[in-house]
């Protein structure tokens, strides 16, 4: 910690920490699977396109940043089109509950995602390095989600499954250790410390770009009316929030 922190404002920043690492790894990823085994991946990808309008909105209310009144529009039209997507499975044949509740889900996760945005601007801003709030939210993750493992299942009956997965789910797991983990966040904590987390978050446009079509070829899912009529809106939205005038 910097040499300038009172004993106060330390213990302060150790629980900020914790919070941040709670938040990040065990509720927002929890609520990234938890929706994912029940919704679909296109949908989830459209749900999660408005992710940097949610945390320009957080940057707002939290950390005193200033958004436009085109901006503020594009923020409520998208809001729109994310609307209809969550709640698309309520006006398909037969009502999907599951996928209803995935849906909600995702975008549960999305409203963590922004808080955490906005706990790591604070932390960074108290001279916390990037790489110590990675690690550590790695280390509270573990601390965490371990109870949750054990309750769910014997230790035993999880070693079991862990020793009889094929390799490539290992590999799997390693990839998102070290990569899309370790490496991923330390990197987005890095960017936060020079730029608004609203002007950061605006890369998270680039998630459906790679994520719809791999859904489509992979997992072969259907582009329904719904999906459509959602992703106009949050288009439309997202073009009228992030327009800026030529000057």
């Amino acid at each position: 910690f910097p040499h300038w922190l009172s004993s106060a404002a330390v213990k302060k920043t150790l629980k900020d920490i914790f919070i941040y690492g709670f938040l990040v790894s065990t509720v927002a990823l929890g609520l990234l699977f938890l929706g994912l085994d029940k919704t679909t991946v296109l949908d989830m990808a459209l749900i999660t396109s408005t992710s940097p309008l949610l945390v320009a909105l957080a940057g707002v209310l939290f950390l005193n940043e200033h958004i436009t009144r085109r901006e503020k529009l594009g923020i409520g039209i998208a809001f729109g089109g994310t609307l209809l997507t969550v709640l698309e499975p309520l006006f398909t044949d037969g009502i999907n509950l599951s996928q209803l509740t995935g849906n909600l889900a995702v975008f549960a996760y999305l409203v963590v995602n922004a808080a955490s945005a906005v706990l790591v601007k604070r932390l960074l801003r108290q001279g916390v390095k990037p790489l110590t709030l990675t690690n550590f939210s790695f280390i509270v993750g573990f601390l965490t989600i371990t109870p949750l493992l054990l309750v769910s299942q014997s230790g035993a009956i999880f070693l079991k499954n862990l020793l009889e997965l094929p390799p490539a789910f290992h590999l799997g797991v390693f990839y998102m250790a070290l990569v899309s983990g370790n490496l991923a966040y330390t990197l987005w904590n890095r960017g936060q410390r020079s730029i608004e987390i609203g002007e950061a978050a605006i890369f998270g446009y680039l998630y459906p770009v790679f994520s719809a079509p791999l859904a489509v070829i992979w997992l072969k899912e259907k582009i329904t009316t719904g999906f459509i009529a959602g992703a106009i809106l949050i288009a439309i939205g997202v073009v009228i929030a992030e327009y800026k005038k030529r000057r």
